[in-house]
């Protein structure tokens, strides 16, 4: 088993929740990308993509994934969009296992749609979250393992993972 495990998916698919029920079932340290990136600048990811830019918070969070890539034995949940640079994609695959959160995007959508502090849904429809999602697909497509979350509690996702990173080992 490498000693490392990412979490990616969709804003919204859950990698935080569930990154900290797993880094604590398997005894990891738990890491957010989003939240570091916050902490450093005493901002939240929404305001520093209003004030500075989308292409800014990317250079940021791919230094920050350097960093975090040199640490061993850590659960991480990156953001939605950290695959898109492939220098990520590819520390990621190097130092450890990348889980995809899947969902169904009517339900994602759904549940998008009432979180109010993410800078990218500021004016979300169905036709700008197929776009994002399209964008982010190829990332996700390299992950793994795979679990589908549609209609699932994090504690069974979790479950689901813990699962398949034993019979990998």
């Amino acid at each position: 088993m490498k000693n490392s495990i990412y979490l990616t998916g969709f804003m919204g698919s859950g990698k935080s929740t569930c990154g900290k029920l797993l880094a604590k079932r398997l005894g990891m340290t738990f890491i957010d990308t989003d939240d570091l990136i916050e902490s450093d600048f005493s901002m939240t990811t929404f305001d520093i993509i209003e004030k500075f830019g989308i292409e800014y918070f990317r250079r940021i969070e791919n230094q920050k994934l350097a960093t975090i890539s040199q640490k061993e034995n850590v659960v991480v949940s990156l953001g939605g969009g950290t695959l898109i640079a492939p220098q990520n994609l590819k520390q990621v695959l190097k130092n450890g296992i990348l889980i995809y959160l899947r969902w169904d995007s009517n339900l994602l959508l759904g549940n998008l749609k009432r979180i109010k502090r993410r800078p990218l849904l500021k004016d979300l429809d169905k036709n700008t979250f197929q776009i994002l999602f399209e964008e982010r697909a190829e990332g996700y497509s390299h992950a793994h393992i795979v679990v589908d979350c549609d209609y699932q509690t994090a504690e069974s996702v979790v479950d689901q993972i813990t699962k398949e990173i034993c019979s990998e080992k």
